[in-house]
């Protein structure tokens, strides 16, 4: 099964959930956990990660040095919120109240960073690339993202960058959006969408996690560059209008149009 632009936030929703576990003692949260200490497995269905649902077979690997606690965590047939994540690793060390996340590796996706368990805060950075063919996105896909902060507020900040793709059935040569805020609500910053002719559109709004059906409700779509069947549309200070177009290297041919010039004399 091949994985959707789901994961790019799964981190996010994740961490979220951190704040659940590290509830007060009296407060039972209603998870199954079956663990194996002879055989060294974990057994999770249906977890509950804050609002979302984690279930696998996971098998760990622990050495400790001291107050050093080194650890492995492989999963297999991991799903998270519904959706496939295959299989999965995780390397981290633990030194006092401080946890290292080494690498925590999915499919396509590389997270790295650390958790201090005193203070309730995050610091993570995570990237990925895949072919998209999600029903609503599709497209090469890159992604960098970081988040960090208190478990309970949680920031986040990155790009997601997709070439040759078409969202809601609209096609373009390359989709950039730029990202920071704290989910699920992210505010978009110098992020642009390029049309199969070379149109360019600036895009100011949100990038909202909570609807992949539409991720930039009420975005605006500010021209940037406009292509007219090949040609440029271009303007200099109001006063003229032309269509450009660039034959080679070294030519290029412009027609204008030029606003009267009217004079007050006989």
């Amino acid at each position: 099964m091949r994985i959707n632009y789901f994961l790019i936030f799964f981190l996010i929703f994740f961490l979220t959930g951190i704040k659940d576990l590290l509830a007060a003692n009296d407060a039972k949260p209603d998870n199954y956990i079956e663990i194996d200490f002879i055989r060294n497995t974990v057994e999770l269905v249906d977890f509950l990660q804050g609002k979302y649902k984690l279930q696998g077979k996971f098998s760990f690997d622990l050495d400790r040095s001291g107050e050093t606690l080194s650890g492995v965590l492989k999963g297999e047939e991991v799903y998270f919120g519904g959706k496939k994540l295959g299989r999965v690793r995780l390397d981290f060390t633990r030194e006092g109240r401080i946890i290292f996340i080494n690498n925590l590796s999915l499919p396509q996706f590389i997270i790295e960073g650390r958790l201090n368990l005193n203070k309730r805060e995050v610091f993570i950075t995570a990237k990925g690339q895949w072919r998209e063919e999600g029903e609503f996105l599709k497209g090469d896909l890159s992604t960098e993202t970081k988040v960090w902060g208190n478990f309970s507020n949680l920031l986040a900040s990155g790009n997601i960058i997709i070439k040759e793709g078409s969202y809601n059935q609209d096609d373009f040569a390359e989709l950039r959006l730029y990202f920071l805020g704290k989910p699920p609500v992210l505010n978009l910053i110098d992020s642009s969408v390029t049309l199969q002719d070379g149109s360019v559109f600036k895009i100011q709004g949100d990038l909202d996690l909570r609807n992949f059906a539409n991720m930039i409700p009420d975005a605006e779509f500010v021209s940037q560059r406009i292509f007219i069947g090949g040609w440029q549309l271009v303007s200099e200070n109001n006063t003229e209008v032309g269509l450009l177009k660039n034959v080679d290297e070294d030519l290029d041919v412009y027609f204008h149009t030029r606003q009267p010039e009217y004079s007050s004399e006989p």
